[in-house]
């Protein structure tokens, strides 16, 4: 028997494609119960078994998939930002390991195959559970089979689950240096027959992310006035994009030569290795002031005490980033 996309199958069955040579106990052990199971003989592989609206302990999951394929899916209650197999779900990269995801929409129906999933974020202020988002890769919208498995595509985001514990954290309107650096990863490669997402939850993202990008880029602000202080350097931090994108970066501040440095924020809730959008006008400013351009990417941004961990890279963003075009200008064209 081999796994399939689109396919249906028992936990019995997955037992018998995944670990062939030991023994399977409808009800019980790790393949026929738990939720997240690891591959044997891998070092970070893993199969979800995912029912949607689940209950475990009082808890009910909060988890859905969008229209853009992603998912939304929370740990185990009992796991913690600290868990050795949460660690590792967080560091998960795509192009090195696997996660399988099996889904049903009710516990009397069998899971259907839906693909690999890549890491794309986490909720870092809450866990017991964790929160995640993962993209299905390969992603496509097939009606037929979401249809039979009476699943229904959703608007999800990592907002704080009244079920879980927060995160206390001892700083305010802070930024933590980040100790490890982001995983090497490729844009993923997507095929929708059809999306659909409309104005208003368009709206509501990009108000969300604007208000964010700004509470990061004043963070950053912040921290550049402290280092020209420190520095002894009496020369003005410039906040540039309040009055607009034309410049092409946020902030203008000095290094410390004196010289000017022009710096770019971008903010996420996500992980480090969450994605960021980014425009053409930065990328080519980046270019043309690769001595002097740096590239300030704020994570983990915690809107409850306005903290975030951080790091910087200076140059051109092609240097270090996979660019993916997201948008097009279209111009008439006569000849039709």
């Amino acid at each position: 028997m081999k796994l399939i996309r689109y396919r249906s199958y028992s936990r019995e069955d997955i037992h018998n494609i995944f670990s062939p040579g030991s023994n399977f106990t409808p009800g019980s052990g790790k393949w026929g119960l738990r939720g997240i199971v690891s591959v044997p003989n891998t070092e970070s592989d893993f199969v979800f078994f995912v029912t949607f609206g689940t209950t475990i302990a009082h808890h009910t999951f909060k988890e859905g998939i969008t229209e853009d394929g992603i998912l939304t899916w929370q740990s185990q209650p009992n796991q913690s930002l600290n868990s050795a197999q949460i660690i590792k779900l967080i560091s998960h990269d795509y192009l090195k390991h696997n996660v399988y995801l099996l889904l049903r929409t009710n516990k009397s129906s069998k899971y259907t195959y839906l693909g690999k999933l890549a890491y794309e974020s986490h909720n870092p202020t809450t866990e017991k559970p964790v929160q995640f988002q993962w993209q299905i890769t390969d992603w496509e919208i097939r009606e037929d089979v979401f249809n039979s498995m009476g699943l229904k595509l959703t608007d999800f985001e990592l907002d704080a689950d009244p079920y879980t514990e927060p995160i206390i954290f001892t700083q305010n309107n802070s930024l933590v240096k980040s100790a490890i650096k982001p995983i090497s990863r490729k844009p993923l490669e997507k095929t929708v027959k059809t999306k659909k997402v409309t104005k208003t939850d368009y709206l509501k993202k990009a108000e969300r992310s604007l208000k964010i990008g700004m509470k990061g880029e004043l963070l950053v602000l912040e921290k550049e006035k402290e280092k020209l202080k420190s520095l002894g350097i009496n020369k003005e931090v410039e906040h540039k994009s309040i009055k607009g994108d034309g410049d092409g970066y946020d902030i203008l501040s000095y290094d410390c030569n004196g010289d000017p440095i022009f710096i770019e924020v971008k903010t996420t809730i996500g992980g480090i290795n969450t994605p960021f959008d980014i425009s053409i006008n930065e990328v080519l400013v980046a270019n043309e002031n690769p001595d002097n351009y740096y590239i300030y990417r704020l994570f983990n941004y915690n809107e409850n005490n306005n903290s975030a961990e951080y790091y910087e890279l200076n140059g051109p963003i092609s240097k270090y980033f996979s660019l993916e075009p997201t948008s097009f200008k279209a111009y008439f064209n006569e000849n039709n």
